[in-house]
């Protein structure tokens, strides 16, 4: 068993490729076969997995997810952390992870 913490600062939503992260711990373990768990401790974080060779396949989902959830969508009453908070979480929801 293999366990490291990553830390990923963000500016806000948005997406950030973990592969190269994810790729170089893996290495860094030595395990030759194996699962990898990924856990994620924020509650409206999720993990996406999706093809990366065209950069247009994650302006697409934002621009999806943008459409069907807005921020501050006034049928939302929980905005603790601000008006994309509510929409935060459904977004994980959307993803399910």
């Amino acid at each position: 068993m293999f366990q490291r913490m990553l830390t990923i600062g963000t500016t806000g939503r948005g997406f950030v490729d973990l592969t190269g992260r994810v790729r170089d711990v893996v290495k860094a373990s030595a395990v030759e076969t194996g699962l990898c768990h990924l856990f994620l401790q924020h509650t409206s974080a999720s993990l996406l997995i999706q093809e990366n060779a065209d950069p247009d396949v994650l302006v697409d989902i934002e621009t999806w997810m943008s459409a069907a959830v807005r921020d501050g969508d006034p049928r939302f009453r929980h905005r603790d952390e601000g008006p994309d908070d509510m929409s935060g979480h459904i977004r994980t929801l959307l993803t399910q992870t």
